[in-house]
């Protein structure tokens, strides 16, 4: 590689050991906080008393010391369903393809220490899809009322 392109790419560098640097603290600040706690699709399992389809899931996630509040899952037999914690209600599945689905049914859901409180955050993330039918009435729809 030339002078040239090594000057170049010498800001690169410097900010990829800060980068490092940054990274190496956040894990060791998180490892102190405990671990970090998940609910998976697999976690998720019919309900004995439910409609044929229905799935759920209930846990105590620990927030803090002392703080322990209920999670529930219920998920219907259509593949449509929530998370509930407290007054927090948020769609977290959808496996029924209406045009637009969660990517592996289900967004990731996370309870993790982000900033070395003692205090866990809720992280939902994920991606949500659509088949090739909804794009194409979407993008027939768009061009219609223009």
């Amino acid at each position: 590689m030339s002078k040239h392109w090594a000057k170049l790419f010498e800001p690169v560098k410097r900010l990829s050991h800060v980068f490092f640097i940054f990274l190496a603290v956040v894990q060791s600040v998180a490892a102190q906080c405990g671990p970090v706690e998940r609910i998976s699709r697999k976690d998720i399992k019919p309900l004995k008393n439910g409609m044929p389809g229905e799935e759920g899931f209930d846990k105590e996630i620990v927030f803090a010391a002392g703080i322990k509040i209920a999670a529930t899952i219920n998920v219907t037999n259509k593949g449509n369903g929530s998370l509930q914690i407290a007054n927090l209600k948020l769609k977290i599945f959808d496996s029924h393809d209406d045009g637009k689905y969660y990517e592996n049914e289900m967004l990731k859901i996370e309870f993790v220490d982000l900033d070395g409180d003692g205090k866990r955050e809720l992280l939902v993330s994920g991606m949500k899809k659509a088949t090739a039918c909804y794009a194409e009435r979407r993008l027939f729809s768009s061009t219609r009322s223009s």
